[in-house]
């Protein structure tokens, strides 16, 4: 038995994402789903409109958000299912993390304008509005200029290396090594998922697979010891083959299975809303009992 569920979903709160919270609902809604998340980036802005939204739907809305974060060395995602939203020390961490992403969006603009495009910063927050900056909504912003599309540098973006021309601008430009490539200040995976659990949520490591290199079995067991309950095993950026190792991996280490599609909207046309491979049945009640085992200690 299965049951279907997306706890990673996005929406125009993340900057990166496209749909507003009421589309979010309608669709969810159209397609049947039975349980489902808005996991924003580094903000709970949607909830409010979420949960008014959730009186009236047929299935199950979770609080939740997507938290960044570093561990080791890599960069990574910390999903929050079932968290207080209105936790003090939560919300102060989600801030702390904003500003430091204002503060290197700053910079990769700058860097961005002193290579001869046509940006500035204040248009990129202007187009935005009062949502998070990334990466990928500057490259937008960039792109949107016919000026910004016929730069000679963009001739050295590799063609077709991602399922957008956003992504494919932030992975030449904004990653290590590229020419606008900015560092930022990050929280350590060990404090997020401290300040989830103290908030009442269950800690769970979204789509491991993208970092398979690097997350594998030694290196979870690591971070269960630090305190994580959870891993996305089933994402939609996961072949069928790395679903089930992440379902093993979670089986043997103890740890909540969930399913999430990493929903974005136009910025990834690849991922369709509702695009996850597998929903365990008890993936809702085994969370429900993560949350008591860590509201107890």
């Amino acid at each position: 038995m299965k049951v279907f569920a997306d706890l990673h979903i996005h929406s125009h709160h993340s900057s990166d994402g496209e749909w507003s919270v009421p589309r979010i609902f309608a669709q969810a809604r159209r397609v049947g789903l039975e349980v489902f998340s808005i996991s924003d980036h580094d903000t709970v802005a949607a909830l409010e409109e979420a949960f008014t939204l959730a009186e009236d739907f047929p299935g199950e809305y979770l609080a939740n958000v997507e938290i960044s974060v570093r561990h080791q060395g890599v960069g990574l995602h910390l999903l929050a299912p079932l968290v207080d939203w209105h936790d003090r020390p939560l919300l102060d961490l989600l801030a702390r993390i904003r500003l430091s992403r204002v503060r290197q969006n700053e910079i990769r603009v700058g860097r961005l304008h002193a290579l001869g495009f046509d940006i500035h910063y204040h248009e990129v927050r202007e187009a935005l509005g009062p949502v998070p900056v990334t990466g990928p909504a500057i490259a937008s912003v960039v792109l949107s200029k016919r000026a910004n599309r016929n730069h000679a540098l963009m001739d050295r973006i590799p063609a077709g290396s991602a399922h957008s021309p956003e992504i494919d601008f932030y992975k030449f430009f904004f990653l290590p090594g590229g020419a606008a490539y900015a560092a930022k200040e990050t929280v350590s995976l060990s404090r997020a998922i401290a300040t989830v659990r103290a908030a009442g949520g269950v800690p769970v490591l979204a789509h491991p697979g993208l970092k398979r290199d690097v997350v594998d079995e030694e290196w979870t067991r690591g971070a269960r010891d630090l305190g994580l309950e959870g891993i996305e095993a089933y994402s939609s950026y996961h072949t069928e083959e790395t679903c089930r190792y992440y379902v093993e991996v979670g089986r043997r280490l103890d740890l909540a299975v969930t399913s999430g599609s990493d929903f974005h909207g136009r910025l990834k046309p690849h991922v369709a809303f509702g695009d996850v491979p597998e929903s365990p049945a008890e993936m809702l009640d085994r969370l429900k009992e993560r949350r008591q085992r860590v509201a107890h200690g």
